[in-house]
């Protein structure tokens, strides 16, 4: 199991079980529905901080995360000089995008426990969220110092690294956290994500594959498999993994940009126009860099109009995207890129 769910176990010791089944066994097998239902009972027996607590895991673990709001607060109203309720109802807040009272929590549970290694961990993917690289290293390498074990805590300073262009300090922590759990869906996908950024779809793809069978819920993962089939020429797989994608979080800007890459690569130039509007007006999902991200879109829809020889939309899309700060000459390389397209696609 995650990290995460260790060190609450750890954390919390045992539970004095009030049902048929151990619920802290349910939550080591990463059963967290069966998990939810044998900890309403202990609750209900007799409500503690380690129920509530373990209850909010398995509720985060579902994206349920009002649940796990609620939970790990009632755990924090039991235990309140305990970090791990505050660091768990930070990952909830996190996920919500209310960036604000996460960092909060996260500061008060390292006030409150120094060592406590998983806070550093969440903090520092929280920094890397809000483009604080140098802040977010400076945690994740005390989360790895003081948790040498932790998987997520090495996914996540690769994850920094990535983002930071040091490929090679990537790769290493990608791989040691593979090592430490090679059930670390979300460490395939960084190591995948990477070798796709290095133009090596060949060893992205199994990593990739690797990740979704781990977690198939996980919209981002197929998103990034669909941008490999497109470098291997397979087009109709990267539709069918970027339609899973967006089936999976209907409002996830950057797969509806991808589908619209995909759509202008095959020659579909007013279904990727359509694409690239709709991704324009989903900008909700973009954390860190996001004014960069929605200009890049902007930028996608000149190009697109260009192509379809509406020339005025295009400038007006143009000027968009360098007033959010698209850089002029990276959208004439782009503009050249496209013109350079085969008449046909060269997908399969």
């Amino acid at each position: 199991m995650s990290t995460r769910g260790l060190v609450v176990l750890v954390l919390l010791g045992s539970l004095a079980l009030a049902c048929a089944e151990d619920p802290e066994a349910l939550i080591r097998e990463e059963r967290w529905q069966d998990g939810i239902v044998a900890l309403d009972k202990v609750i209900a027996s007799k409500p503690t901080a380690r129920a509530y607590l373990l209850r909010a895991l398995a509720h985060g673990n579902l994206d349920q995360r009002q649940e796990e709001i609620a939970d790990a607060t009632e755990a924090l109203f039991l235990d309140p000089k305990s970090a791990a309720p505050r660091a768990e109802r930070a990952t909830a807040y996190e996920a919500l995008g209310r960036y604000d009272e996460a960092l909060a929590d996260l500061n008060e549970a390292i006030r409150l426990e120094p060592d406590y290694a998983y806070s550093y961990t969440r903090r520092g993917d929280l920094y890397r969220q809000r483009g604080r690289y140098q802040d977010a290293l400076r945690d994740l390498d005390v989360a790895v110092s003081r948790d040498p074990k932790s998987s997520d805590a090495f996914h996540n300073r690769g994850n920094v690294y990535f983002e930071l262009g040091d490929l090679e300090s990537a790769l290493r922590d990608y791989s040691e956290a593979i090592r430490l759990n090679p059930k670390n869906a979300l460490a395939y996908g960084g190591r995948g994500g990477l070798y796709r950024a290095a133009d090596q779809p060949e060893r992205a793809l199994p990593d990739l594959r690797e990740a979704i069978r781990l977690r198939p819920d996980l919209a981002h993962l197929h998103k990034e498999l669909a941008n490999v089939h497109v470098q291997l020429g397979n087009c109709a797989e990267a539709l069918k993994e970027v339609n899973e994608a967006i089936r999976l979080q209907p409002r996830y800007a950057q797969a509806f940009n991808d589908r619209g890459f995909i759509y202008r690569d095959m020659g579909r130039y007013e279904e990727a126009l359509a694409e690239f509007t709709r991704a324009a007006s989903l900008d909700t999902l973009y954390t860190s860099h996001r004014d960069l991200e929605i200009a890049r879109v902007h930028a996608n829809q000149a190009v697109t109009l260009y192509l379809l020889h509406r020339d005025g939309e295009a400038e007006r899309e143009a000027q968009d995207a360098i007033h959010r700060g698209f850089d002029p000459s990276q959208l004439d390389d782009l503009m050249a890129y496209v013109r350079g397209l085969p008449g046909e696609s060269a997908c399969r």
